[in-house]
């Protein structure tokens, strides 16, 4: 009987521990929300992904240090870091930009099907055969071949079209 009386005296004396935490605080005014306000702070997280996968010696340890050695560092690159050229401003392939350096009237609307800031295709909702296939050298966008046209692919692609343009060509 006198160890049930010990868990029960633990238990009341438990709950009245939890009761008072919950309990304590900073008195509310009448009319005012018990609930305090939630605080989110997010930062960016980069998360380092390994360009090479670890070496595996013929024992099947990665990085080949003798046992019980500390491993070697992984995720560090040894590769040398790729630049990509930055793309071209949204300017570059804008309507407006293409007809006025092609030096065409503006008023039929033009349709740009592929721009990269370097090779694109534009139309006009005109009648006839008006595709071009623009490229831009020297600052400024010029006609590289109007549609039709016989311009074989492998003369396209000596002159830096790129692959995806590839479907614009018959030979």
């Amino acid at each position: 009987m006198a160890a049930i009386r010990k868990i029960w005296i633990g238990a009341v004396a438990g709950v009245t521990v939890v009761l008072a935490g919950c309990g304590s605080g900073d008195p509310q005014p009448p009319g005012s929300s018990s609930v305090r306000p939630a605080t989110t702070i997010t930062a960016p997280v980069s998360i380092a992904t390994p360009s090479v996968a670890p070496a595996v010696t013929p024992a099947g340890r990665p990085g080949g240090g003798s046992p019980g050695g500390p491993a070697p560092s992984v995720g560090a690159s040894t590769a040398p870091a790729k630049t990509a050229r930055p793309p071209e401003p949204a300017p570059a392939c804008a309507e407006s930009t293409i007809e006025t350096e092609l030096g065409v009237d503006a008023g039929p609307v033009a349709t740009i099907a592929d721009c990269d800031g370097q090779w694109g295709v534009i139309r006009w909702d005109t009648p006839g055969d008006n595709q071009r296939l623009i490229t831009r050298t020297s600052g400024t966008w010029t006609t590289y071949v109007g549609f039709p046209h016989d311009i074989c692919w492998s003369s396209a692609v000596t002159d830096g079209v790129p692959e995806r343009l590839r479907t614009y060509f018959n030979c």
